[in-house]
């Protein structure tokens, strides 16, 4: 009865095309999502809204930034932060990495599914420590562990076994996405939690990694980004007279 009651999302609907989306979003509600992010331009929310209101599904803005250099990070953040109500930071570098981590704008901290570049470039003890002072959750992509070479998915596995231990340990947010960029690499809810056991999360705490966890990113968020946000716990009330209090 527990599970029934629980509101699923999905954060990373990344389409290939415009055409995916909305096979994509149909899908995604019959398999029991109430919430979903897509990763797409200005037309392609717009499609995906006017389908989201049909369907009865939330429907949440993302966008995902590949800097090259810490201080590209910052330009982007500085120019698109208002843009989307989820800020996702793919991390390829250390400098990056460091940089998002602390940056209080960003949301997410992804990495890349390349084994060369994830081995060195991970959510290690020092991002955690740094991550759980911003508020950024740490992300992990299901699409990474299914599509990955057979050869390296033992490899990636420990790296991401090692990278919630981390943020564990700090109790940093963790948010469970499929990553999809087609129909076919979506998940039902139950199915990708599955997975996030395969790296030492237990099963309370992985659906909470498809349900609790990205659901409180997004209301709050949603609050920052209202006009009438001012700082946590506190919000403008706007008085409808002019009589002296």
């Amino acid at each position: 009865m527990e599970n029934e009651m629980r509101r699923f999302a999905d954060l990373h609907l990344n389409p290939c095309n415009p055409d995916e989306i909305s096979s994509m979003l149909n899908f995604a509600h019959e398999l029991g999502y109430r919430r979903v992010a897509v990763s797409s331009d200005k037309k392609g929310l717009l499609q995906a809204q006017s389908l989201c209101n049909k369907l009865g599904l939330d429907l949440v803005s993302r966008m995902d930034l590949k800097p090259a250099s810490d201080k590209e990070l910052t330009s982007l953040l500085t120019r698109f932060r208002r843009s989307a109500e989820i800020i996702s930071i793919i991390c390829e570098t250390k400098p990056v990495l460091r940089q998002a981590s602390k940056d209080h704008r960003v949301d997410l901290l992804n990495f890349s599914p390349m084994l060369k570049i994830r081995s060195q470039v991970f959510f290690d003890s020092q991002t955690a420590v740094l991550a759980s002072e911003s508020n950024c959750s740490y992300e992990i992509n299901v699409s990474d562990i299914l599509y990955n070479i057979d050869a390296q998915t033992a490899r990636l596995l420990y790296i991401m076994r090692v990278e919630l231990e981390n943020a564990k340990k700090k109790n940093i947010p963790v948010i469970l996405s499929s990553g999809a960029v087609s129909k076919l690499q979506i998940r039902e809810p139950r199915g990708i939690a599955s997975l996030a056991e395969l790296i030492g999360a237990t099963e309370e705490e992985a659906l909470k990694m498809v349900s609790d966890n990205p659901n409180m990113l997004v209301d709050r968020n949603r609050e920052k980004l209202s006009s009438s946000f001012v700082s946590p716990g506190v919000r403008v009330v706007k008085r409808h007279d002019s009589s002296p209090i």
